[in-house]
């Protein structure tokens, strides 16, 4: 039942990394500061994706895969810059939550 502390923490985490980045949001960030964007990102998602097995909600699979995307976001924010960093973690969260709802509609109509 402990599911909400990655959660937190990836919130928490995230909240420093998005604290340079916008005010460097053009910039390529320093490693430490993508890092933490990209980490933080993933604990958040890794925790919902924990949450989400202990109360038994499904599909679980995209969320999981989501949390190396979102970790590997780190590269393009120490290559390009922040912007790019956040505009790739913003895309894949929105990419997976729809892949996420398709593939629980699919799996709800199958139940019918």
């Amino acid at each position: 039942f402990y599911a909400y502390i990655p959660i937190l923490f990836g919130i928490v985490v995230l909240a420093a990394g998005l604290g340079h980045a916008v005010s460097h949001i053009a910039d390529p960030l320093p490693s430490e500061h993508a890092i933490l964007l990209g980490v933080g990102a993933a604990l958040y998602l890794l925790g919902t994706a924990t949450f989400r097995l202990v109360f038994g909600i499904r599909p679980v699979a995209t969320r999981l895969a989501a949390v190396a995307a979102a970790a590997a976001t780190a590269l393009a924010g120490v290559a390009v810059s922040a912007l790019v960093q956040v505009g790739l973690l913003i895309a894949m969260v929105v990419g997976f939550l729809v892949v996420e709802s398709v593939a629980g509609a699919r799996a709800a109509e199958r139940v019918r």
